[in-house]
C-alpha cells in the first residue's frame, strides 16, 4: 500500500450528524432522526445495529426499529443517508 499525499485541501467540506438509535426512553433529550437541522449537516449517520451470532446478519433492535423506519423512509433533502 502506498501512501498518499494530498496536494491541497478537498474540494469541498461535509459535517456529519450522528444519530444514535439506543436510549430512546430517556426522560429528556428526544428528537427522531428526521428532525436534525438539515442545513448544519451533509450527512446523517444512523446507529446502532446488532450483528447477529452465527449469521452475521445485520439486526436492528426493537427499540431502534421505529427510527430504522424513519430513516429510510423520510425525505432528506441535503443529506445523505449513511448506516
Amino acid at each position: 500500500m502506498d501512501i498518499l499525499m494530498n496536494t491541497g485541501p478537498p474540494s469541498e467540506w461535509g459535517a456529519v450528524g450522528y444519530f444514535e438509535a439506543w436510549n430512546g426512553n430517556r426522560p429528556c433529550l428526544h428528537m427522531d432522526v428526521d428532525q436534525p437541522p438539515s442545513q448544519e449537516y451533509t450527512t446523517i449517520h444512523f446507529s446502532f445495529a446488532v450483528i447477529a451470532p452465527g449469521t452475521w446478519d445485520v439486526v436492528i433492535p426493537p427499540d431502534s426499529q421505529h427510527q430504522f423506519d424513519l430513516f429510510v423512509t423520510r425525505e432528506m433533502p441535503g443529506n445523505k443517508k449513511v448506516c
